[in-house]
């Protein structure tokens, strides 16, 4: 009865965004024929239809790619191949070792499964729009520091879930939950300045008008930081983008040399302080908050399933492991939070539509914010109009054309007052 249930909530969530995708596709060919009027004076309709081709191409390669991978690890799931290679490692003796053998194969595979579409996707589709900067060189050796670091926080934190079931009791799950949540946050205040390195090199923004003016928002909004640094983005990628990282003082804005040299002074201040709003509203700590909580409820179905050893027999493993089970909710899982993330994802779109208002009242206006919002997606070919249902089933960001028009009401209304 669960396989059952599973193959057929799978196979209607997969059917579903199938759909999805090809109706959003279709939607944005249709849409290309005809220039948008608000896009007049900030692109051109030649350009405005190579966004909507550069769309259209991701779209379908997405696709492709996902039914691939996920029709053949859902095959594998089901017919217990994955429980059989498991078996494979029983020379192991040691349950840790050999749930650390059996994450490597599974890793290793994907890594296979995955690596022609990552090729494809960088060199084929990204290069034809302009955007890859990568040679192969730098892109196998980007792929190897992945590697490397994933199999560094695998070892951690398999090993720490292991012995903390070994030896935590009744309540492991909940020590488990403690560890890794701890774990987590460690690797959040660490990530700027010991990972984030590893890949891209940070300097930080030269004195002149633009640190000044970021500085003069942060300070009225009472806003401590680090410090801006500059990220060398243009060595892999054209695309354009800034975010903030980091906890307390050591929170550091971090912009993409490629956005610097696409924006004004105004405009740059407009996209930080839309970043600060995601801070002073809380969106931060509400979304950190909603994330500890998910993550107690998954450790609690943890501590209970890992006991039901006919869970484990339906998808062929021989006993229970922590290993096995947590591949298993990897698959068992995703169509149940597919049907959750358009709620998460309309929490989300709320939120940017508040830190747009936030950036509005900060800078003292939105033409600036909604000037950056339309270079942005011009330079990001990102100007394609998603179908409606499309976009509040995937998108966390509001459409281009939504918040330009909630931007629009609102700068009328601060001039009537």
């Amino acid at each position: 009865m669960l396989l059952t249930i599973f193959a057929v909530l799978f196979t209607l969530v997969l059917a579903f965004e199938t759909f999805l995708t090809v109706l959003n596709i279709l939607h944005i060919r249709k849409k290309s024929r005809l220039f948008p009027s608000w896009l007049v004076g900030f692109s051109t309709p030649q350009e405005y239809r190579r966004s909507a081709e550069y769309s259209a191409i991701r779209g379908r390669f997405g696709l492709v790619a996902t039914l691939f991978s996920s029709v053949l690890f859902f095959f594998l799931l089901i017919t217990g191949v994955l429980g059989r290679f498991e078996s494979l490692f029983a020379f192991a003796g040691c349950g840790w070792l050999r749930g650390l053998l059996f994450f490597g194969g599974i890793g290793l595979f994907s890594l296979i499964l995955d690596f022609p579409f990552a090729l494809y996707r960088e060199f084929k589709i990204e290069k034809q729009f302009g955007f890859s900067r990568y040679t192969l060189k730098l892109f196998l050796i980007d792929h190897l520091k992945q590697l490397l670091l994933g199999v560094v926080l695998v070892v951690v934190l398999y090993s720490a879930v292991y012995f903390l079931l070994e030896f935590g009791g009744p309540l492991w799950w909940l020590w488990s939950f403690i560890a890794v949540s701890s774990f987590s946050f460690m690797i959040t205040l660490i990530y700027p300045v010991l990972i984030a390195p590893l890949f891209n090199k940070f300097r930080p923004l030269d004195e002149g008008p633009l640190k000044e003016a970021i500085a003069a928002v942060a300070e009225a909004n009472r806003f401590k930081m680090e410090g801006v640094f500059v990220m060398d983005g243009s060595r892999r990628s054209a695309h354009q983008n800034a975010y903030f990282t980091g906890f307390g003082r050591m929170r550091r804005i971090v912009l993409f040399d490629t956005l610097i040299d696409s924006l004004t002074t105004e405009e740059l201040v407009a996209v930080i302080a839309h970043e600060i709003g995601h801070w002073k509203k809380r969106h931060i700590v509400s979304g950190l908050l909603i994330s500890i909580l998910s993550n107690l409820v998954l450790f609690a179905a943890l501590g209970r399933l890992v006991q039901w050893a006919d869970f484990f027999s339906i998808f062929g493993f021989g006993a229970p492991s922590i290993h096995a089970l947590s591949v298993i909710l990897v698959f068992c899982l995703e169509p149940i939070l597919s049907f959750l993330r358009p709620f998460a994802n309309l929490l989300s779109r709320r939120h940017e539509f508040q830190a747009d208002r936030f950036a509005v009242r900060a800078t003292g206006g939105a033409e600036s914010m909604m000037r950056a919002l339309l270079k942005l997606s011009r330079d990001n070919l990102s100007l394609s109009i998603p179908h409606p249902l499309y976009s509040f089933w995937n998108y966390s960001h509001p459409a281009l054309q939504e918040r330009l028009e909630a931007l629009s009401a609102l700068k009328k209304k601060m001039n009537r007052k």
